[in-house]
């Protein structure tokens, strides 16, 4: 009798194996009805079944080592980034896919404030404001282990705009508060006197004697001074409209700082005059006036010139109407 061999293929679950449909001879293939009449010896049977039971067993246990290396032993940074990439926006973007792996991720690690963040940034793009705020405050609850700590402001700040889609004015106004409770200039009592002494500068002087001789750089807490004055200028109030004048002050302060320091990179010898002159210098250097423009610098100065015109101190509306000034002799050279 010629030699034969048993053809061996890959198995997979629901079908019949490949060794059982087809069995080659050195001189042909026979069809089912032969290998039928051939296949009668129970020797032959248990050899093949014990090749199908061999070949199951290890593709279960080569799949569960696949799951084993894709969970326990991956660390949770890994898991992390994968989500991260996961939720970028772009065509192959998996909400879903993000949510998984971040969980893993905190299944990995559980004090993992990151991987807060990431869900709830996913929450806020899938509409879910509820969850998002709920990850946000676990976030926030674990945010002395952030990597980055002053990303805690970054935090507290989309946490305070979580608040304000949801109409909750008073806690999103108390959340900017907070914040800016954290600018050492602007609430720590050994800073107070640069606090004060901007304010009664700008009255008495004008904002160009303010940008002269400060410089601010605490840039955490800028967004949150903006919106805070913005919600303070809302209110009906003129007391508390006045009180977003120090939050527009230390804004502008703090660009217009950035923006003289970015100048001087290109001009070691540049100093700061006037408004108009910084926003004319910046026209020079695409970055510089790029960076004004992000910030909407124009439009916070009228912001504070509006502010300003609430407040009773004399010498207000003269800073108002210099800052007026400023913008119109920029906007004029502009045209």
């Amino acid at each position: 009798m010629p030699a034969r061999t048993v053809g061996k293929g890959p198995v997979s679950h629901g079908e019949e194996p490949a060794a059982l449909n087809s069995i080659n001879f050195s001189d042909g293939t026979l069809d089912n009805a032969n290998m039928k009449r051939r296949h009668h010896s129970p020797a032959f049977r248990w050899v093949v079944m014990g090749i199908i039971f061999l070949t199951n067993v290890g593709g279960v246990f080569a799949q569960s080592d696949s799951q084993s290396r894709d969970t326990g032993d991956r660390p949770a940074w890994i898991h992390f980034e994968r989500a991260q990439e996961a939720a970028r926006p772009g065509p192959e973007r998996d909400y879903a896919e993000a949510l998984r792996l971040f969980s893993r991720a905190l299944s990995a690690q559980p004090v993992y404030p990151e991987a807060y963040i990431g869900m709830a940034r996913v929450y806020v793009a899938e509409g879910d404001i509820a969850l998002a705020r709920r990850y946000y405050q676990r976030a926030l609850e674990q945010s002395g282990s952030l990597e980055i700590p002053d990303e805690e402001f970054e935090l507290r700040l989309e946490l305070a705009r979580l608040l304000e889609q949801e109409g909750a004015d008073r806690e999103y106004r108390n959340a900017l508060q907070r914040i800016v409770n954290e600018d050492p200039v602007f609430n720590a009592d050994s800073e107070s006197t640069q606090r004060r002494a901007m304010r009664e500068r700008l009255f008495e002087s004008g904002l160009n004697r303010v940008l002269i001789l400060y410089r601010l750089d605490f840039p955490q807490s800028l967004e949150a001074h903006r919106e805070l004055a913005d919600y303070l200028l809302q209110e009906s109030d003129p007391r508390r409209r006045e009180q977003a004048v120090e939050h527009l002050l230390f804004s502008v302060v703090e660009i217009a700082g950035r923006a003289v320091n970015a100048i001087i990179d290109h001009e070691f010898d540049y100093q700061f005059t006037t408004v108009a002159d910084l926003i004319l210098t910046a026209q020079r250097y695409p970055e510089v006036r790029r960076y004004l423009q992000e910030m909407g610098f124009v439009e916070l100065l009228l912001k504070l010139a509006t502010a300003l015109d609430d407040v009773p101190e004399e010498g207000a509306q003269r800073a108002a109407a210099e800052i007026r000034n400023d913008v119109e002799a920029t906007l004029s050279l502009q045209r």
